[in-house]
């Protein structure tokens, strides 16, 4: 039996449909074993396994992974406005006001009047965000030693600065691209 759209012209080269759809397939597994192997979707895959064992994590003590990675933003740059945490999180201003909604119903965060501009709020940390980051911080801390396990103090040293010189090299790539990304 012929298909008739391929197997007129494969004719020529003696190559069945059957055949053609299992070099398709042969090529697809090919794909994804060298896909398996770039750099990009590497760091890219990790990042996304961190950050699905965080948030399972972080569920247990009471807020999301989003809302742990913000109260992290937060405390680590505290006073800032809404818009730049949105920014340093890549997440919509919409989504971040929302959650600091959230937050600061739960009383973790507040929103204090920016002496330089009456009608902005700043945002920072309350005794009670700073307890819940206390435990957020204790799961991020044993999340980070379980995935450094087995490494010497040199190869995660290494490991930084090789991350750091990359992230660089991509900031710089940014910048002379009209697509520019955020760094």
């Amino acid at each position: 039996m012929q298909c008739p759209r391929c197997c007129t012209a494969k004719k020529k080269l003696n190559i069945s449909c059957t055949a053609k759809k299992e070099l398709n397939i042969i090529r697809v597994l090919i794909n994804n074993a060298l896909m398996a192997e770039r750099l990009g979707y590497v760091v890219t895959d990790f990042a996304r396994q961190i950050r699905r064992v965080f948030d399972q994590r972080v569920r247990a003590i009471g807020v999301t992974g989003p809302q742990a990675r913000l109260l992290l933003r937060i405390q680590m740059h505290p006073g800032r406005n809404q818009a730049q945490y949105a920014d340093d999180l890549d997440i919509e201003a919409i989504t971040v006001c929302r959650m600091i909604d959230r937050l600061e119903e739960a009383g973790f965060v507040e929103r204090v009047p920016d002496p330089a501009d009456r009608r902005a709020r700043l945002i920072q940390l309350t005794p009670r965000g700073d307890e819940e980051m206390k435990a957020i911080a204790a799961k991020a801390d044993a999340l980070e030693a379980q995935i450094l396990e087995g490494f010497t103090s040199s190869q995660i040293s290494d490991y930084i600065v090789i991350t750091k010189a990359m992230r660089t090299n991509l900031a710089k790539a940014a910048e002379c691209s009209p697509d520019r990304v955020r760094s």
